[in-house]
């Protein structure tokens, strides 16, 4: 159920044209959006992009009591917009090719997440070393995925085993995280392994070498076919701009469809771009993005759209 939220237009003296929205919670749980702006000027427009801002669904003017000046507004429509880090991906081709960013950061803490879709039954993913620690994500096997790692004490392996082949050519998500006290793995929705740190030793992750991304230093036991959507602590890699200037790697991934094909409805048929997958309807009696427009209601449709934008 969506919140009302008011857009509270105060006339105030300020320096600036706009302040910058604020948000506050009014009598009954109702957000409110505070915008001041400057009384001299003829004209104030702010753009609320945070989610938690939206949708716009009633505005109330205050202070309205002063004479000889009177107040217009409008409200433009809602765009929803995905995060491109969702589709940021690499094709890699050999199992010798890579692409290396700067060293990890996570002397005490470190975490990451990726998609990665393969026909291959094994590859590194990820790998960082440093004169003894490392930090490693692999396929080692069809149905199993490690989490790597040592910071001192000697090597440690969080293990998930899948019930079901992962190298199927079909998306997969990977989250791992390790800090001072533990070191979890997950993969899509299998229950997640928890690995705790070894009470005493050292605690501190030292890398030096650059981080090596489908491959590894040796160069052996590369990684085949697509990874997307790789964030390290929070912050994503750009994949694809450094995917052009490196031989053996492909700026984005095909195969989509093989994934979120089942979005489209109604005899529609998915078709693969650059950056997700897109519904000819040509051959439904239905319309829109999914080819279900008129099944269930727009509801619906809207919220499948931004599900796909969002990659939620």
């Amino acid at each position: 159920m969506l919140k009302n939220v008011f857009v509270d237009l105060r006339a105030t003296t300020l320096i600036s044209d706009v302040n910058a929205p604020v948000m506050m919670t009014g009598m009954n749980g109702v957000e409110i959006i505070t915008i001041e702006y400057n009384i001299e000027r003829t004209r104030a427009t702010v753009v609320l992009s945070r989610k938690q801002y939206l949708p716009v669904t009633q505005v109330v003017m205050t202070d309205t009591d002063r004479p000889h000046y009177e107040a217009a507004y409008s409200v433009g429509p809602l765009h929803c917009q995905g995060d491109n880090s969702f589709w940021n991906s690499a094709s890699f081709s050999t199992e010798i090719s890579y692409l290396h960013f700067p060293p990890l950061r996570g002397e005490l803490s470190a975490d990451l997440s990726f998609f990665f879709k393969t026909s291959a039954s094994s590859g590194v993913f990820v790998e960082n070393l440093g004169i003894t620690d490392f930090i490693r994500l692999e396929l080692r096997a069809p149905v199993e995925v490690v989490f790597s790692f040592d910071v001192g004490n000697g090597p440690c392996e969080v293990v998930v085993r899948s019930p079901t082949p992962l190298h199927d050519n079909r998306w997969h998500h990977v989250r791992a995280e390790r800090n001072v006290k533990e070191a979890t793995l997950h993969v899509d929705q299998i229950p997640g392994k928890m690995q705790p740190a070894p009470a005493h030793g050292p605690i501190r992750l030292q890398l030096s070498s650059q981080l090596f991304v489908g491959g590894t230093a040796s160069r052996q036991r590369g990684f085949l076919d697509c990874i997307r959507s790789l964030q390290l602590n929070g912050v994503t890699l750009d994949l694809e701009e450094r995917a052009m200037v490196t031989p053996g790697v492909e700026a984005g991934c095909g195969g989509h469809c093989s994934s979120y094909g089942h979005l489209c409805r109604n005899a529609g048929i998915c078709q693969e771009k650059h950056a997700g997958v897109e519904c000819d309807c040509t051959s439904s009696a239905y319309d829109g993005p999914f080819c279900s427009q008129g099944e269930n209601g727009a509801a619906e449709e809207l919220l499948m759209e931004v599900w796909l934008k969002l990659g939620s």
